[in-house]
This record gives structure tokens, sequence and C-alpha cells, in this order.
């Protein structure tokens, strides 16, 4: 709006940074609903952990945006606080999985260090804990008494690949096509200077 107008100017929510932080929590609260679906319909565990990958990458986004100081103080510290949750639970949930992988490709060292990771990480998700205990336990067993590889540090281990599927749709330029535009015929600003009482929609 021009300085000189005395109409109110958009509020704090509709600014850019809490718009783009919004935005991107829809996106990692979607891309976890696809994630809870794959858990729950028993797919590949390379396909869970890729799902994962992706949705903590798009938390800790998420917790970047809510966390800037202009847009902070407008939600609870619950939120930040959830989103890192969030984010580590998928990424235990992304070891965890991957491990898996690793099982299935003989990489007995790789999977130690994954479940390993995958523990520290759902440590605050005590439903999932059971889990990667149980296959760490037996994986650790197994690689004393039969396959002697040597486990990788954290830091050595390859990034889990992330698989998006789900994106940020721009907006329409109407949301009624079908619809005459009310506005349309309105003269700019710049061309004639309205009144007050003719500018206001009841």
């Amino acid at each position: 709006l021009p300085a000189d107008c005395t109409e109110q100017k958009p509020t704090p929510d509709l600014s850019p940074d809490c718009l783009e932080a919004l935005s991107s929590l829809c996106l990692a609260q979607a891309q976890d609903c696809v994630l809870r679906k794959a858990v729950r319909d028993q797919k590949k565990a390379g396909v869970v952990a890729k799902l994962a990958a992706h949705a903590k990458v798009l938390y800790l986004q998420t917790n970047l945006g809510l966390g800037r100081e202009n847009v902070r103080g407008m939600w609870e510290r619950d939120w930040v606080a959830t989103m890192e949750q969030r984010a580590s639970l998928c990424r235990g949930l992304a070891e965890l999985h991957q491990a898996s992988v690793c099982q299935e490709q003989g990489k007995w060292g790789e999977r130690i260090a994954r479940l390993r990771v995958a523990k520290a990480s759902l440590a605050s998700a005590p439903e999932w804990l059971a889990n990667p205990d149980t296959a760490l336990a037996e994986a650790v067993k197994d690689n004393e008494f039969i396959y002697h590889e040597r486990e990788p540090d954290a830091e050595q281990l390859e990034p889990v690949a992330a698989a998006a599927v789900v994106k940020a749709t721009p907006l329409p330029e109407r949301w009624r096509p079908g619809e005459a535009d009310l506005f349309r015929e309105m003269p700019a600003w710049a061309d004639v200077k309205l009144k007050r009482e003719e500018c206001v929609v009841s």
C-alpha cells in the first residue's frame, strides 16, 4: 500500500518470513504423513529410510524458520522443541531402516553404526526405542562371532538418500476464475485520490 494510505497494512502473520515458516511446516507434516503410511503399510526398508530422511530435512528447515527473531514470538516455544523432536525421530527412523538395508547388502559394520545412531535419535520415542535396542544387540553379537567387520564412526556414514514426495504449489492468480473480479474497474492509487469511504468494502 502507498505510504500515505490510511488503510491497515498487512498483519505480522502475513509477513514473508511467517508465511515461509508456515509453508515449510505444512510440507514437513505432509511428508510425515506419507512416512507414517509407508511404515504402517510395511513398505520396503529402503523406501521408508528415504522418506524419513527427507522428513528430517523439512523439519530442520521448519525449525530454522520458526526460530527467526522477527517471528519466533508469534508461536509458543513448544513448537521449536517439537520440530527438533520430530527431526530427531525422523533421523532415527531413517537410520533404523537403512540399517535393515545394510543387513540385506551384508554390510554388518555399517549396520551396527547406523543402529547406534538410530538408538540415540530415538531416545525420546519409547514406542520406537525397543526396535534399535534389540537389533543392535543381535547385530553386535553376530559381528563378534561371525563377520568381524570394522564398525565405522557415525561421522563416516554416508547420509541416507532422501526422497521428496511432497512439494509446494504456487497460489493461483485467481481463486474463482469463473466469477467477475470486483476490483478490476477500481482506479489505480497513482491515478486518482479516492476518498476513504469509497475504498471500504462492507
